[in-house]
């Protein structure tokens, strides 16, 4: 629950300190929650790992459910983004659409709002453009590669989600 909230919360600031023109104030909000964060839970902190697990052969399981899972959600993703000698590598269901979603998180980097990807100066209207905030604001803040955090490292994290909400 918690970082699907602080995913939304990511997303917002990062919608509102762009149209206000302030992107840079990023830094400050990561600065913020991470002071309060430090804050919440220095008391609870007084070993560097203070919680002990015995894993069960129920566990193992379960964990090894997870792993197969995730991996067979993104195995097909991984190589996509990668630069290949013979040029990029992108492989998904729909790769049409991959290269608008790759485009458009690369706009957002730049500018905000994000203008149609190859016509200049037309302002994207009338498009979901949320998922691709999200990345955007990542491979903005964080300097990560846009073709690797589009293709490789957000459906992985998106898979990992998607198993620790069932478990």
């Amino acid at each position: 629950f918690a970082i699907s909230v602080g995913l939304i919360l990511w997303s917002w600031q990062g919608v509102i300190l762009g149209y206000l023109g302030l992107r840079m104030l990023t830094y400050v909000y990561l600065g913020i929650c991470f002071f309060l964060w430090i804050r919440k839970t220095r008391p609870q902190r007084t070993q560097l790992f203070p919680l002990r697990f015995t894993f069960t052969k129920y566990h193992w399981i379960v964990a090894a459910i997870f792993v197969v899972g995730v991996f067979g959600q993104t195995n097909r993703f991984i190589p996509t983004g990668f630069i290949f000698p013979q040029g990029v590598y992108i492989f998904t269901p729909a790769a049409d659409d991959a290269f608008w979603h790759g485009s458009l998180t690369n706009q957002l980097v730049k500018n905000f709002p994000p203008q149609e990807p190859g016509l200049t100066g037309i302002p994207v209207t009338n498009y979901h453009y949320w998922s691709n905030m999200v990345i955007a604001e990542f491979t903005r803040v964080f300097g990560i590669p846009v073709m690797l955090m589009q293709f490789v490292y957000a459906p992985i994290f998106m898979s990992l989600l998607f198993g620790a909400i069932s478990f």
